[in-house]
């Protein structure tokens, strides 16, 4: 979160293993045109919206609340 600078320092580090990033499209491609130059592998969660898959035999009034709130706990990374 915030206006990027420790995240781009950290991007562009040599000495990070990992980039997992949610957010933007726009901004991910920045990530993993930097991330290149390294070959740092990345996980990317880009643009969405917490989807949910709601089966046919499921009640959605049970599960309602779960859905909701999976999607704000944690910045909707649960």
């Amino acid at each position: 979160s915030g206006p990027g600078e420790v995240g781009a320092a950290l991007v562009d580090n040599p000495q990070v293993d990992k980039i997992m990033f949610t957010g933007s499209g726009s901004t991910g491609a920045k990530i993993a045109a930097i991330a290149a130059r390294h070959l740092t592998p990345t996980t990317m969660e880009l643009g969405g919206n917490d989807a949910a898959i709601v089966l046919s035999d499921v009640d959605p009034k049970t599960i309602a609340m779960g859905l909701f709130w999976g999607a704000f706990i944690n910045m909707g990374q649960t």
